[in-house]
């Protein structure tokens, strides 16, 4: 067995920074698999890898730190595939539950994050080999990938019809199939389909690509998820200002992933039920932005007045989980089964949780410098610096909050697939219009050879051009 060994803050900020990029560039591969092998398959593949890789971290791959991050980024690559996973599996469901749903897998989430922290202080403070906490870690992903298997029936996915704000009028458009060819040419009008019904994979991206909405959410998600994984530097911010001791600093920092489980689970409950009250609704999710933005504004004040106090920063960090969780898990995986359609959920969600796993590791990479610095001289600005930070983040979150909340209270319906990205690829009604057409011709000759026949002439319709 290999010594345990002690990393430093930036080393720690470092496997965040690989953390972001190992699971968005899961997040990346995930989508197309996703959507075409389903939520549950996919899921349970996931969880049963990193079982196999965590127990790995037993022997000699934790014995150099390069190694130890490698493994651990393909770890989070796999990882990536979660989270789309569950709702593609999420979107099965009423429109008027996928809050709650959403709300209840991130509230696991956190609540295994809250778990797992405790769990491991209270192991560090037992001076527990780090060997056995690797084993437990890998056992219990054994028992949730059981769980998985056994709660998460092989369902329909996305078999729930679509709400009319979901989609658009038919016409002439290229979503139109077989279906609504025998409905009958004067009743396409009265037809609505998801754009995105019969679209191609590239066009499904361009579309996403195109959608104002999804840009704004992807800004959302790429300051949210930094925010939701701040836990990670906390623990060592009560070490380095308080002298806590590794299991005393863990405790004192769990306030912050308890928060963002109220958060998630209460704001998706909350938002659910405050549906029919759009304006309402809007004003609640602004007033989260607001507890976001003035807990760093606390933090970075508390900072600067060097207050010797821990209570204060526990206070701060609290209401930062409360603000911030919400935004991490509810209005993008709303936002994806709305516009994803029943075809591109896992798409368009992983397409945005790529934005904000690149804001992750960028948040990171910036708070690796500056506890870099931190490591060689000890200076206390470090932690404002990076206080300020989370401070600027959140500034430019509320004012991009107010706006697509906005538009989302207006509850428009799904944009219509413009049209240079349907001629960039065929569809289907391009293909049962091509089909049909030939059929026609193939009728309108027979009629007239018949006709031929009948009267003795030849016929010379179909020949050739001189």
């Amino acid at each position: 067995m290999v010594e345990a060994k002690i990393i430093t803050d930036a080393q720690t900020s470092t496997m965040q920074m690989v953390t972001a990029i190992g699971s968005g560039i899961g997040k990346v591969a995930s989508g197309p698999l996703i959507d075409t092998f389903g939520g549950r398959v996919m899921a349970l593949i996931s969880i049963a890898v990193r079982a196999i890789l965590v127990a790995t971290f037993m022997f000699d791959t934790a014995e150099l730190f390069v190694l130890f991050v490698f493994v651990w980024g393909v770890i989070n690559f796999t990882y990536g595939f979660v989270w789309a996973s569950y709702t593609k599996i999420a979107s099965g469901y009423p429109p008027h539950r996928q809050g709650l749903i959403f709300g209840v897998l991130a509230l696991g989430s956190r609540a295994g994050v809250t778990g797992s922290l405790f769990l491991f202080a209270g192991m560090l403070l037992l001076d527990i080999k780090w060997q056995l906490i690797f084993l437990v870690a890998s056992g219990a992903m054994v028992f949730i990938f059981f769980l998985n298997f056994w709660l998460l029936h092989p369902r329909a996915e996305s078999d729930m019809p679509q709400p009319e704000s979901n989609m658009v009028p038919l016409r002439d458009d290229a979503d139109v199939d077989e279906e609504a060819q025998s409905e009958g040419s004067l009743e396409i009008d009265k037809l609505l389909r998801h754009p995105l019904d019969n679209a191609t994979w590239l066009q499904a991206i361009l579309y996403f690509l195109t959608l104002p909405d999804f840009w704004l959410i992807g800004c959302i998600q790429a300051i949210a998820a930094p925010a939701a994984d701040f836990y990670t530097v906390i623990g060592n911010f009560f070490k380095k200002e308080f002298n806590f001791s590794p299991g005393k600093a863990d405790a004192w920092g769990n306030i912050f992933t308890i928060t963002c489980a109220v958060s998630a689970m209460g704001g998706g409950i909350i938002y659910d039920q405050l549906r029919p009250w759009k304006r309402l609704r809007y004003w609640f999710v602004v007033l989260l932005a607001g507890l976001w933005l003035g807990s760093t504004a606390a933090l970075y004040l508390l900072a600067d007045s060097e207050v010797q106090d821990p209570v204060p920063y526990v206070i701060a960090f609290g209401t930062y989980g409360l603000g911030c969780a919400f935004f991490y898990y509810i209005p993008f995986s709303l936002f994806s089964i709305k516009h994803g359609g029943r075809k591109y959920i896992a798409t368009v969600n992983v397409l945005i949780d790529t934005l904000g796993y690149a804001g992750d590791a960028s948040f990171f990479a910036v708070v690796s410098k500056l506890l870099a610095s931190d490591d060689k001289d000890g200076a206390d600005e470090d932690w404002k610096g990076v206080f300020l930070l989370c401070l600027i983040t959140a500034s430019v979150l509320f004012p991009v909050v107010l706006l697509f909340e906005y538009r989302v209270s207006e509850d428009h319906p799904c944009r219509q697939m413009p049209q240079w990205i349907k001629n960039l690829a065929p569809t289907r009604l391009k293909a049962v219009q091509e089909e049909a057409e030939d059929a026609q011709q193939m009728v309108e000759m027979g009629a007239r050879r018949g006709s031929s026949a009948s009267s003795g002439k030849p016929d010379h319709s179909d020949d050739e051009p001189a």
